[in-house]
């Protein structure tokens, strides 16, 4: 109020003080206004790039094991245990212990010398990942207010427009659009969203896609875009060859999250025979 007593009227009135927490947003000065969607994507993304950067120095034994597992699902050879923590940039103590998770799945041996060699996983193996992925992923749900915004296949064409433009540079689309793209006869439904894996925690894309949608928090609302923000665990020679396609544990773990059991399951079985055919 006292900044405002000072202000010319048109600036004191598009001045409103709000308070941030990570698990919602607190209206301190009333409500904002009405047309303050661009605002709150703009606040959203300072969010979420603070918490990526904040746990960028810490890497999980999941991501790990996504790392070890998409190499395999995208028919790489093994690596050492020296270069798998080159490549997760991770201590020998988290990647020894993710390697001791993967053998009890029956996904790798306990050799620890030389390359690390993968058994061929099974569907089972591959969908409790694809589960314990889906969970240590922070999820942004965007919404159409209106209910009359774009169709999941025409964001995803717009957000590849984007990124050819240099905009959404570390998003990539998964979900049922993703899994299609990797097995186009995959017996699957219309895709109900557009889910995007974003691996650097910056979101300020969403303005541009479109700059209807609104973040959501209600789990049962339906949702138009989801956003995975995580960690990338794609090998570097297979995302540079498909840089717009998100990683095959990613599409799996969002059919999954979505309730496509049967779907996942189809998904998974492919994915786990293309690798039995590659090594």
């Amino acid at each position: 109020d006292r900044f405002r007593s000072i202000a010319r009227p048109e600036v004191a009135r598009s001045i409103f003080l709000v308070w941030a927490k990570t698990q919602g947003l607190f209206f301190i000065d009333g409500e904002l206004p009405e047309h303050s969607n661009v605002f709150m994507q703009a606040l959203q993304a300072a969010i979420h790039e603070e918490q990526a950067n904040s746990r960028a120095s810490r890497v999980t034994r999941q991501q790990v094991k996504a790392v070890l597992v998409e190499r395999s699902l995208g028919g790489l050879p093994p690596v050492t245990l020296g270069e798998l923590r080159r490549l997760t940039g991770t201590s020998y103590q988290t990647a020894s212990a993710a390697l001791s998770e993967l053998e009890q799945l029956g996904v790798v041996t306990g050799e620890r010398d030389g390359p690390i060699p993968m058994h061929g996983i099974r569907p089972i193996a591959l969908m409790k990942l694809a589960e314990e992925h889906s969970l240590a992923r922070k999820l942004v749900r965007y919404t159409d207010p209106t209910g009359e915004g774009r169709l999941p296949s025409a964001l995803a064409e717009r957000l590849l427009s984007l990124r050819q433009k240099g905009v959404a540079g570390k998003a990539a689309i998964s979900g049922v659009l993703g899994a299609t793209r990797y097995f186009p006869g995959l017996d699957i439904t219309a895709a109900p969203r557009l889910d995007v894996s974003v691996y650097d925690g910056d979101v300020r894309f969403m303005s541009k896609l479109d700059a209807g949608l609104v973040v959501v928090d209600d789990s049962k609302r339906k949702a138009t875009v989801v956003l995975h923000l995580q960690r990338d665990c794609r090998p570097e020679e297979l995302a540079a060859q498909e840089p717009d396609l998100a990683a095959r544990l990613d599409c799996l773990a969002d059919l999954e999250q979505m309730g496509l059991q049967a779907e996942a399951r189809d998904f998974a079985h492919q994915l786990c025979e293309a690798a039995r055919r590659t090594h």
